[in-house]
């Protein structure tokens, strides 16, 4: 499942959850996971360790994928999963009956993923789950269920006040027992990608990541003794390439306007960021509620995110969108105008790369270095500014835009800039940055007020002489960025970041 990228790297983004998957219970877990971002495997690889936190073994899990299925056939399947336990029941009865049977296995835990499509075809299922946690729980068992979905608005809904786990979970709350927990499986960072693909430099490492992204079957899909461009041209580019219609397939399995979603993540893939650029991109839409729904939408299935200015006041409407993670923005910016060319074999793969896709790609890359710069402050800025980050986010208005800012844990503030450009950055860049702190009120009156500049590669003798001789300045390229992961992997310091 995860190829070349090493285990030891998904397991450290799922410790948190792992930690509550391998306790006693009884809970009820939401798991929210993105597309291609393996969240059912990963769910798996968290139950099944050889022993559970508490010092119990751990039952193998059982696991239901929702589907086309009718709600019958799931039902038949989870009845099968039980004899199989020695707990044979009627295939016939309801949810409720099946689950309260399964809590009776100890330290058993049910997986239901799709779990919003299991809901769909079933309309009694999430009324039956809860009214079987309320019965197990009176007769003394512990469920550990655990719903997987990428529809974060089912999700919600599950813990909302309508729901009919609402009752019961906030009186267990009450009594201090930590049983609803809502997850969310995230993506890889550019670490994962340095340590699975050691052969690559610096600077492809940094290109690979804006490329791929960190979603971990993308990412597993990677070749690592393979060059960049050559695993681009197999997996992207070539007419049985596995990665060329995954995207546009795994949207037309959520959404019914498909040529509609598609225009709106092709203008985020552009660079649209606001409201203003989105809707100019797509006329069609006519009034800003009818673009709202669908922004939502896309928001709720884990595709587009939504981020606010780190100095905005509550409700401010500065937002700025983009995709939630590079390989979408690739796919719809390089990949996506070839796709139909490729597709009908009219486009050889390493055609495509070196004549439409190579000569843009600095400028690609500039646009996803900042998503690079944060989380290389939340992981291991201290390794250079001395404390960790404690919030990590964007900052813009009249005057200035940073991507990213951090407020460390000591209360200083650092601004960063990013830029991936062949030629070699200049004092201009600092000036430019010390000129847009001054317009900025956020950090104003902090003891230090640092400024960190990511770039492709080494800066001009100017600007290094000039960092020098300032101890808040900092420059960051590929080799700096990218070493501290080969060297050190797994030393990421906890922060908490306003996305």
């Amino acid at each position: 499942m995860y190829g070349a990228i090493p285990l030891a790297d998904v397991q450290h983004e799922d410790a948190g959850l792992s930690h509550v998957l391998r306790g006693p219970g009884p809970y009820l877990v939401a798991a929210f996971g993105r597309p291609f971002s393996a969240a059912s495997a990963r769910i798996l690889d968290a139950l099944t360790a050889d022993e559970t936190s508490c010092g119990i073994n751990s039952s193998a899990p059982i696991y239901l994928k929702g589907g086309h299925a009718p709600a019958r056939v799931l039902r038949q399947g989870l009845a099968a999963e039980l004899s199989r336990r020695d707990r044979p029941v009627d295939s016939d009865v309801e949810w409720s009956t099946l689950l309260r049977v399964a809590a009776s296995v100890p330290a058993l835990a049910v997986v239901l993923h799709d779990a919003h499509l299991i809901a769909e075809a079933d309309r009694r299922f999430v009324r039956d789950l809860a009214q079987a946690w309320r019965s197990t729980l009176s007769e003394g068992g512990v469920p550990r269920w655990v719903l997987v979905s990428d529809d974060r608005r089912f999700l919600a809904d599950l813990f909302g006040t309508d729901s009919p786990f609402h009752d019961p979970l906030a009186a267990l709350t009450d009594r201090g027992a930590e049983t609803a927990q809502a997850a969310e499986l995230g993506a890889l960072t550019y670490e994962s990608l340095a340590r699975a693909c050691p052969e690559w430099s610096a600077q492809d490492v940094i290109r690979g990541y804006a490329i791929f992204g960190g979603l971990p079957e993308v990412l597993g899909m990677l070749q690592s003794k393979r060059s960049l461009a050559s695993n681009v041209s197999r997996v992207l580019l070539g007419p049985s390439g596995p990665l060329l219609d995954a995207l546009p397939a795994a949207i037309s399995a959520r959404f019914q306007k498909t040529a509609r979603y598609g225009a709106l993540l092709s203008a985020l893939a552009s660079g649209a960021e606001t409201w203003q650029e989105v809707a100019g991109a797509e006329p069609e839409f006519g009034s800003g509620s009818a673009l709202g729904a669908y922004m939502k939408r896309l928001q709720e299935r884990g595709l587009v995110d939504v981020h606010d200015s780190l100095d905005a006041p509550a409700g401010a409407r500065r937002k700025r969108y983009s995709l939630s993670d590079p390989f979408h923005a690739f796919w719809f910016r390089f990949v996506a105008p070839l796709a139909d060319r490729i597709g009908a074999g009219q486009m050889q793969p390493m055609d495509a790369w070196n004549r439409h896709i190579a000569p843009g790609l600095d400028p690609y890359v500039s646009s996803q270095l900042p998503r690079m710069a944060r989380q290389y402050l939340e992981r291991r800025g201290a390794d250079r500014l001395g404390s960790g980050a404690r919030v990590v986010g964007g900052l813009w208005g009249a005057g200035y835009d940073f991507d990213p800012v951090a407020t460390l844990n000591d209360g200083s503030v650092v601004y960063a800039h990013c830029t991936w450009q062949a030629s070699r950055v200049g004092e201009e860049a600092l000036l430019r940055a010390r000129a847009e702190v001054r317009e900025t009120r956020y950090g104003f009156g902090r003891e230090r007020r640092a400024i960190m500049l990511f770039m492709k590669q080494p800066p001009t003798p100017d600007l290094e002489h000039m960092t020098l001789r300032d101890p808040n300045v900092e420059w960051i390229d590929a080799e700096r960025l990218v070493a501290g992961a080969r060297e050190s992997p797994h030393l990421a310091r906890s922060s908490e970041s306003a996305r």
